[in-house]
């Protein structure tokens, strides 16, 4: 079975731990300097293999799985040495490197990203690898997904990778509206917080928003600052129809300026549709407090009416457009188009290499304004800028992909 395969895969150790948590739970590692959040229903192993403090993340379907591998690492060793460590001692064996690439990650930490495959008593497996070394520690943060499953697995997948973070880093914090605040060398201060489901390479919000769908992968609450305190912000997510706290955790800000991001989880079930706060405090007191929405997005909700009437360039938009390009050069898709229907609705499809004919497609919606087509998927929105025949759109780690209409 794919399951035992990737079990047996992550030498899993000894089960110290599985969250029974609705939301999403963070791991938190002090003497290693990490935290991650782990989904709901997630396994959670920990053991120690010779200097490495390893940490083994498994779906509930265990089809899916995330490792994470911390140690000291010493000033002469760099992540080109690591990854060459990594390739020769800890991939198995007949395994592919299909690309390695520097790679900067979500929270802002800079390293090196490895894509390997190889197969497994007969299936085809795809590992993505992460590389970093900071603050005289190392990491290698590796997930595992069978190569027919990658577009139904990686976004779950995802949502442990990307909220990978280092204590005391800026990255990790997310705080708005507060100011006047003091604390060691000099004044700190909060211009603004922002409340949204998507953010761009350099971690800013993107499409600002206090109303989410059920399906919205992560909520981020980003901060831009000034200055410094040693004192801690406790910042607690509340489900304000069951007033239930959901998280409640604490940052500090030592940097001197930056943005931060404090983000939460969707639960394996989606959000419960109601009303939300996030609360920021120090020292007891309540600095400032950010509300928002969830309801289940129905037609409506994403603006259809009218489009066949001419939303301002939709006529431009109806038909299939293919991806013939990416910035960065990888190509990981025998093909991915889209098709857009009249009627606002659309539908996405794609076939990744090596999955052995798997064809995955998702459906959604889409409308225009002026020059930016926005498409809503169950789990997100994204935005395309329309060139001409042409539509291209910049994800999180600054790659350009352009799609042409055939």
């Amino acid at each position: 079975m794919i399951k035992q395969n990737i079990k047996h895969l992550l030498f899993l150790g000894t089960l110290v731990l599985v969250s029974s948590c609705v939301f999403g739970q963070w791991i938190v590692d002090k003497d290693y300097g990490f935290k991650i959040n782990v989904p709901s229903g997630w396994s959670q192993n920990s053991s120690i293999d010779g200097t490495d403090r390893v940490y083994d993340f498994m779906s509930p379907d265990e089809n899916a799985a995330v490792q994470l591998r911390a140690f000291e690492a010493t000033d002469k060793f760099t992540v080109d040495l690591l990854v060459q460590v990594y390739e020769e001692s800890m991939l198995p064996q007949g395994s592919t490197k299909e690309s390695l690439t520097n790679h900067v990650s979500k929270q802002g930490i800079p390293g090196k990203q490895g894509v390997y495959t190889f197969d497994y008593n007969g299936t085809p497996i795809a590992m993505g690898v992460f590389f970093a070394i900071k603050n005289g520690m190392g990491y290698v943060i590796s997930a595992i997904i069978p190569s027919n499953m990658l577009q139904d697995k990686s976004a779950q997948v995802k949502q442990v990778t990307e909220s990978f973070i280092l204590l005391g880093n800026n990255t990790q914090m997310g705080i708005s509206g507060l100011s006047g605040l003091t604390g060691g060398s000099s004044k700190f201060k909060i211009s603004k917080i922002q409340l949204c489901d998507r953010l761009d390479y350099n971690n800013n919000a993107v499409n600002p928003k206090n109303t989410f769908g059920s399906q919205t992968p992560e909520i981020h609450a980003v901060i831009n600052f000034t200055g410094q305190t040693s004192k801690d912000l406790t910042v607690s997510w509340i489900y304000t129809n069951w007033n239930r706290t959901i998280t409640s955790d604490k940052y500090n800000f030592t940097d001197n300026k930056g943005i931060g991001v404090v983000s939460l989880t969707k639960p394996n079930n989606g959000w419960p549709d109601g009303n939300y706060r996030v609360i920021f405090e120090m020292e007891g007191k309540e600095l400032d407090t950010k509300t928002f929405e969830i309801k289940e997005a129905t037609g409506g909700d994403y603006g259809l009416s009218g489009l066949t009437g001419g939303t301002s360039g939709s006529g431009k938009i109806f038909g299939r457009y293919d991806l013939i390009s990416r910035s960065d050069g990888q190509e990981g898709y025998s093909f991915l188009y889209y098709v857009f229907n009249n009627d606002g609705t659309m539908i996405e499809k794609h076939q990744p290499k090596g999955s052995d004919g798997y064809i995955g497609e998702h459906k959604g919606f889409w409308t225009v304004n002026g020059n930016i087509l926005e498409i809503k998927f169950d789990w997100g929105t994204y935005n395309y800028e329309i060139v001409g025949n042409t539509l291209k759109q910049t994800d999180n780690q600054g790659v350009v992909l352009t799609y042409k209409k055939q």
